[in-house]
């Protein structure tokens, strides 16, 4: 199984659907880029296909006419792993005391639905903030010596 990351985009010749796949092999090819390339969890993959069905769904319909269906799992894959896209926008940008960080439309309604709990926080900057904290303490083991290769 060959993966790799080129200038931050996936490229897998395991992953890659043909033309003619169903909705299935599609989100399988998805998930095994998520997985793959971007060392996403599993149980976090469970929940981004889940939520994000309907987006998935739309790739799909894109990629069954397209032909290089590949190319469109992996697009779908970028995005479901939020990651920067190429070009002059740049999704996330830190000064010393700031870090701003754009979201998509999803995004957003996801951060609402968790400020309603409030588990995260009181408001949408309060739940974006606690949330960006989690992840930065989760893979904080990556910057440990011992892990490192």
């Amino acid at each position: 199984m060959g993966t790799k990351a080129s200038a931050g985009k996936a490229e897998s010749a395991d992953a890659t659907p043909t033309a003619v796949c169903s909705f299935d092999e599609f989100r399988d090819a998805v998930k095994f880029v998520l997985v793959n390339t971007y060392e996403t969890p599993d149980i976090v993959v469970k929940a981004l296909l889940a939520d994000d069905e309907q987006y998935l769904k739309a790739s799909w319909e894109e990629a069954k006419g397209a032909s290089d269906a590949g190319a469109i799992a992996i697009k779908a894959a970028d995005e479901l792993a939020l990651k920067p896209h190429s070009g002059k926008r740049e999704w996330v940008r830190a000064t010393d005391n700031t870090i701003l960080v754009e979201a998509n439309a999803a995004t957003k309604q996801y951060l609402v639905k968790l400020a309603d709990c409030g588990l995260y926080g009181e408001d949408v900057d309060a739940v974006a903030s606690s949330l960006l904290v989690r992840g930065i303490e989760c893979v904080l083991h990556f910057s440990s010596n011992s892990y490192r290769r």
